[in-house]
């Protein structure tokens, strides 16, 4: 080992702290030399659950050299294993927005991969506007798991290829106002998961298809409340949720969702004829309740060994 230059030492440091840290925590306690070595990659996987870690880290990494933590892959989630007191509620809902903004904020210079995780219908949607309202010069891809808001602000998230966004159920009006143009141009994956009787964003998926393959040319096309894709777009993939009860009054809720397969049945065999995008209808998520913690921390630990799962127009 020691023929060997620092810069190959680096090399393999940066290639072997490729999980959320333990890896670069055990090489820093090696020796003094692999500690200051390693430092580098020490923050370039991270994955945060629950407000106390978000509070350490963001306080930790707001006093390091942005040089020396090169964040590249974050996971973040609201999730916390503590119980919360009533009456302190919206303190910890202050503490914890707070603190994810600070840490997404010090993240956004270089990190690569986000996958962004809430829950709790107190923050789920300020926090995600929040993350909308950043910009990520470098992002490749983005998972946002939570009741969203549609992201608006332009040039955002310039470099941005694969979305995948779950948690709205019926997220009619994504494809409007050209707001995906504006917030990433370059995006060539969009995977919109977890929709229940949606569908009017069912007919906006049907019309935004139409123009990207210029099937409708009409006078209306250039309108700006016209559903539209973004220019780069290869693949978009669309899931349906649970499918609601079939018993007492919610009996209407399962005949709509009906009404939305049936629709989207009908997208897959039009949007075979269509070369610009392809329309890919995944197999109904059968998971009872949301989307959990435990399955998106798995999924984005398999996107970090390589795995493309969440893209995989097969699924």
């Amino acid at each position: 080992m020691n023929t060997c230059p620092t810069e190959l030492h680096s090399y393999i440091c940066q290639l072997a702290c490729a999980d959320d840290g333990h890896t670069s925590r055990s090489i820093s306690r090696v020796s003094k030399y692999f500690n200051n070595v390693s430092r580098p990659f020490r923050y370039q996987i991270i994955a945060i659950s629950g407000i106390d870690q978000g509070i350490e880290l963001a306080t930790r990494l707001e006093t390091i050299p942005i040089h020396m933590r090169r964040i590249r892959h974050l996971f973040i989630s609201d999730r916390s294993s503590r119980k919360i007191d009533r009456q302190i509620t919206k303190r910890i809902c202050d503490l914890e927005r707070n603190s994810t903004i600070r840490l997404l904020k010090l993240a956004a210079p270089t990190v690569e991969t986000l996958t962004f995780h809430t829950s709790c219908p107190a923050t789920s949607t300020s926090l995600i506007a929040a993350l909308f309202n950043i910009v990520f010069p470098q992002l490749v891809e983005l998972v946002v798991i939570g009741y969203y808001p549609f992201p608006h602000v332009p040039g955002t998230m310039p470099r941005l290829k694969r979305m995948h966004l779950r948690g709205n159920r019926n997220p009619h009006g994504l494809l409007h106002m050209d707001s995906l143009r504006i917030v990433c141009p370059n995006l060539t994956h969009l995977r919109v998961s977890g929709l229940s009787m949606a569908i009017s964003f069912v007919e906006e998926l049907a019309e935004a298809l139409k123009k990207s393959d210029g099937r409708d040319d009409d006078g209306d096309s250039t309108s700006l409340f016209a559903p539209r894709l973004p220019p780069r777009i290869r693949t978009l993939m669309v899931q349906p949720g649970p499918a609601p009860s079939m018993s007492g009054r919610i009996g209407e809720c399962f005949l709509k969702d009906q009404m939305m397969i049936e629709r989207l049945t009908d997208l897959v065999g039009a949007a075979g004829n269509t070369k610009a995008v392809r329309f890919v209808l995944c197999e109904r998520d059968t998971q009872d309740g949301s989307y959990t913690y435990e399955r998106a921390r798995w999924d984005w630990s398999q996107r970090m060994n390589g795995s493309e799962d969440d893209w995989n127009i097969n699924a």
